[in-house]
């Protein structure tokens, strides 16, 4: 019976460890494991009313034998007379019991001739005596159930030392196989988030086959793509609206609203004439100035003297990581509706020798989009120094450019992907560059069409980011203040707001950039541009 409560008390502290170890493991292994170790503990039972049992019987019945054998042949009466020489007199016979342990508990012999001995004198004395063999039954049986019970509680303490480390083992393999799967996880994301949205952006399903122009002898060997304008990837404003999904909050009255006041205004060109001179004679506020960009030493880093930012929106860069110690370049920040987050940076398209400072600029504020709306030369005159390498990789001051791709949307615009490397720390970005070509300098595109796709696309790769997009032309006003105007408007409707004031927001914007929208002509493809757009959304709303 103590056995058996040694085996109960197992048995709880088992339950008690399975519970804590469940938690821990999952539920198909401590599951199993506890199946086994009840079979484990229903074996011993059974073992132990059955086999162990028998044992004990077999054992007492063996001893009671043996004690009717050995009172058979052992137990008698024997005399030894033995004859000293003490006088007269006879011989006394004594009868002496001694308790002898049996063979099952050990044998000890006795020789008669030790209980005889001679004394001194003549006396002749006789010593009688009976050896009786006794055994202690209890004793046998208490020695072999303290065998069975140590027996019983060594492998019970080593079976739960296995099943505890097996626990712990299948924990450790578990949690390891766990980590290693998380670590794999994020290193495949690490590796493909910095290209998904430009590959997403350059899969083009194309129908027919596409062109590749034969490379020059000084065309750079990066690959480029040129799509077919009769493919699906080349499709025209229409196509684009019929094919991505419309993703607005615009109120509709507020857009029949808007289109309303861009119709009226483009048909009546007296009131257009009138709302452009009054744009004209707008002057920022007082306190602006730009102080700083007029500096001698920063002469050389304006292309155009009277497009120069003001000291409280322009970029101002690290001192200690510029080539030259100095913080200045021709760009500004342009905030639309958070100050503290600016939208957009319009900048200077970069001189040769800015080039670094550009770069430096991007890294800085965390860009990952450029929008260039200006050719490399135009009417024989450089309005953008090439800033990015014509193949390959190369190194303006601690930033290295590596041109990835170049793929050719269309004859109005490409679209570049850079890996951009800080050499000091290590760190590597991509960057995409939507380089739009139609767009003369001081005019207009010849289509609103082409411009509004492009403006798709960038926005599609932009979507979700909180960093500012970079948006240059040579001087980084006219073309540049024009498509930040688009935008913003286009991306104020989008939001749901009730009043749009065009007018007003080109103020909004000259406060923070001279010169913005430098023409008349271009103000009014903005209202053309918003115009066409709006149409476009609220063809595509329920209404």
């Amino acid at each position: 019976m103590l056995a058996i409560e040694f085996l109960i008390c197992y048995f709880d502290v088992y339950n008690f460890s399975f519970c804590l170890i469940s938690t821990w493991v999952n539920k198909t292994t401590s599951c199993l494991t506890m199946k086994v170790f009840m079979v484990l503990i229903k074996l011993s039972l059974v073992w132990y009313n059955t086999g162990a049992g028998r044992e004990d019987v077999l054992l007492i019945r063996g001893i009671d034998r043996m004690n009717e054998r050995e009172k058979k042949s052992h137990t008698s009466k024997k005399t030894n007379k033995q004859t000293m020489k003490e006088g007269e007199g006879g011989g006394a016979e004594t009868s002496c019991v001694f308790p002898v342990k049996s063979e099952l508990r050990g044998n000890i012999d006795l020789n008669p001739s030790d209980f005889t001995g001679w004394h001194k004198g003549e006396k002749e004395v006789t010593y009688t005596y009976s050896i009786h063999y006794t055994t202690s039954v209890s004793s046998v049986l208490n020695w072999g159930r303290e065998n069975q019970q140590m027996l019983l509680s060594v492998g019970l303490c080593i079976l739960t030392a296995t099943i505890v480390v097996a626990a712990v083992v299948i924990l450790l393999v578990r949690n390891r196989h766990i980590a290693r799967q998380k670590i794999k996880d994020l290193t495949h994301s690490a590796d493909t988030e910095a290209t998904h949205d430009y590959q997403d952006l350059c899969r083009a399903r194309m129908a027919t086959k596409c062109a590749t122009p034969e490379p020059s002898k000084d065309s750079p060997k990066t690959p480029r793509v040129l799509l077919s304008r009769d493919s699906e990837s080349s499709r025209s404003s229409t196509s684009s609206w019929c094919e991505e999904p419309v993703l607005t909050n615009m109120d509709i009255s507020t857009g029949h609203m808007v289109l309303s006041y861009m119709e009226d205004h483009l048909r009546n060109k007296f009131r257009l004439d009138q709302e452009w001179q009054a744009l004209c004679s707008y002057e920022a506020e007082p306190s602006t100035g730009a102080l700083i960009a007029s500096k001698p030493e920063n002469n050389g880093k304006n292309r155009f003297s009277d497009v120069l930012p003001y000291d409280h929106s322009r970029v101002v860069l690290n001192v200690l990581a510029n080539t030259s110690g100095s913080d200045y370049i021709n760009a500004s920040s342009i905030t639309d509706h958070d100050p503290r987050h600016p939208a957009y940076i319009a900048a200077q398209a970069p001189l040769a020798e800015t080039t670094s400072d550009f770069w430096q600029m991007i890294w800085e504020q965390g860009s990952v989009v450029l929008v260039l709306l200006t050719k490399v030369v135009e009417n024989g005159q450089e309005l953008c120094h090439k800033y990015w390498p014509e193949e390959g990789s190369q190194l303006y001051h601690i930033y290295e450019v590596h041109l990835v791709s170049e793929h050719i949307w269309c004859d109005d615009y490409l679209v570049r992907s850079f890996y951009l490397k800080n050499i000091r720390t290590g760190e590597t970005r991509t960057v995409t560059q939507f380089h739009f070509q139609s767009w003369p300098e001081n005019g207009v595109p010849a289509s609103t069409k082409a411009l509004l796709e492009f403006r798709r696309k960038v926005n599609k790769s932009y979507r979700g980011r909180s960093c500012p997009i970079v948006v240059h032309c040579g001087d980084g006003a006219g073309r540049t203040g024009t498509y930040c105007l688009i935008d913003m408007v286009l991306h104020r409707m989008a939001k749901g707001a009730r009043e749009i004031d065009i007018a007003a927001t080109l103020e909004h914007l000259r406060d923070q950039r001279p010169h913005a929208v430098r023409t008349k002509q271009q103000f009014e493809f903005v209202l053309t541009a918003v115009a066409e757009e709006v149409h476009a959304i609220l063809r595509a709303l329920p209404q």
